[in-house]
């Protein structure tokens, strides 16, 4: 296997989906480790717009609202329009931010169960 194969397998174990009702949703990564210290102020948008890597359900309706754009057709991704999106519609952002807080919460308290059952016992 490639390097490029085994860097999209490490991301994709990080990944998790966020509903964001209307049949939307957007993929997002758990920032690595190294990148923690980033948040220590919690997330912010331009975290949000960092770690979102895919959505589903966004058509032109979706980002120009039903009166001008179709509904027809799924976009493909793209952070630029996500950025754009996602910078207007606040409550979203909020649903992506504290999905990123509790993944990431989740993954160091099981890095620190795992640092604690590792320690060798002192008998």
């Amino acid at each position: 296997m490639d390097a490029k194969a085994l860097i999209a397998r490490m991301e994709a174990q990080r990944s998790s989906w966020v509903v964001l009702g209307e049949g939307r949703r957007v993929r997002f990564v758990r920032p690595p480790e190294l990148e923690l210290v980033h948040l220590m102020d919690g997330v912010r948008a331009e975290h949000v717009v960092r770690y979102v890597t895919g959505w589903e359900g966004f058509t032109e309706a979706t980002l120009l609202g039903p009166a001008h754009g179709s509904g027809d057709t799924q976009l493909p991704f793209d952070r630029d329009l996500w950025q754009a999106y996602v910078s207007d519609h606040a409550e979203e952002c909020r649903l992506v931010a504290e999905a990123i807080t509790a993944t990431t919460a989740e993954y160091l308290q099981r890095r620190q169960e795992t640092a604690k059952n590792s320690k060798p016992s002192s008998t």
